[in-house]
């Protein structure tokens, strides 16, 4: 999995694309997601988080998506074990934003447990990666000095 640097401004949404290499048939993902303090997944008018299924999934992937004990727990799966399409690209979309009173400057935010599964219900697991979030002021200033 891979995610570029995304920059967000202090009340601003943005979004923050997941996306994977892989060399294995994989039908599912799933992950904690730890943001840094300020930063949130966005919730919709019903509740629900907005995590949207990215260009690899096909009508049967499923998402379950939940907050609990401090961060996010993230799982994308087929109903009918149908693999992610291709083996490169986006699998998933998730809306995040900085409040309006963050520090502006470079974040860090990490999946953890993260695995992989293929089709016979087996696949890697990794322990942690991090990826960044720059938030910029009102001003558009990522850092103040």
């Amino acid at each position: 999995s891979y995610i570029e640097r995304v920059e967000a401004a202090a009340g601003g949404q943005v979004q923050l694309s997941i996306r994977m290499k892989n060399t294995i048939e994989a039908q599912g993902y799933q992950f904690d997601l730890y943001l840094p303090e300020g930063i949130t997944v966005v919730q919709d008018e019903d509740d629900e988080f907005m995590v949207d299924k990215g260009d690899r999934c096909t009508k049967k992937h499923t998402i379950g998506f939940s907050y609990t004990d401090g961060h996010y727990v993230c799982m994308l799966y087929s109903t009918a074990k149908n693999p992610l399409s291709g083996n490169s690209g986006d699998i998933l979309t998730i809306t995040l934003k900085a409040d309006g009173n963050v520090a502006p400057g470079a974040k860090t935010g990490s999946f953890r447990n993260v695995s992989l599964s293929k089709t016979d219900a087996t696949g890697p697991t990794y322990d942690e990666f991090s990826f960044g979030i720059t938030v910029k002021g009102a001003d558009g200033i990522a850092d103040v000095f």
